[in-house]
């Protein structure tokens, strides 16, 4: 093999290396970006229909997830890649509780931000997964409702904002009387 053609090589491979290191995302960065849009998208009015019927509940499921499990406060959802989503719900909380907020406080958190308008009162936690490098236990509530996952730092933008559109539309299905 020719000089030229390992230098070449070489240099193909250092521009690689510094495209990918230039590319990435601090953690700090992540969370800032999380937080942002997840800002903005509470901000909106949220124009999102229901597209899930379960027995329970109501609410727009996004394409990559299914529903594992749900009874009278809980709902599992599960991703391909295996990833478990735990929504509690409860129903004696309006969309202005702060109940699930105040509980989920948590000095070594890494963000925890509320959002809230006239109608609405919403917080996003993240902390570190201690277990996992860049994996964080991502926490979004609206109201009475609480989503909970663990999920990749590349993943925590997407995930947030996919959790916030099921708990901005669930609804407790009316029960039928005989």
């Amino acid at each position: 093999m020719k000089v030229s053609t390992v230098i070449s090589i070489l240099l193909a491979l250092a521009a690689i290396v510094f495209l990918t290191i230039r590319s990435m995302e601090t953690e700090e960065q992540v969370i800032e970006k999380t937080k942002d849009a997840m800002e903005q998208a509470f901000e909106q009015p949220n124009a999102l229909q229901s597209n899930y019927q379960g027995e329970e509940y109501s609410f727009y499921l996004p394409d990559e997830l299914v529903v594992e499990e749900e009874d009278a406060n809980n709902i599992i959802l599960t991703n391909d890649a295996g990833q478990t989503f735990i929504v509690f719900y409860n129903a004696l909380e309006g969309p202005t509780s702060m109940v699930y907020y105040q509980a989920a406080k948590d000095s070594s958190a890494l963000l925890y931000e509320s959002f809230s308008t006239e109608d609405v009162f919403g917080y996003i936690r993240i902390m570190s997964d201690q277990d996992r490098k860049n994996s964080y236990e991502l926490q979004i509530g609206v109201g009475g409702v609480k989503l909970t996952t663990y999920t990749k730092q590349r993943h925590l933008k997407k995930d947030a904002l996919h959790m916030l559109q099921i708990a901005q539309t669930i609804q407790n299905k009316p029960t039928q009387t005989k």
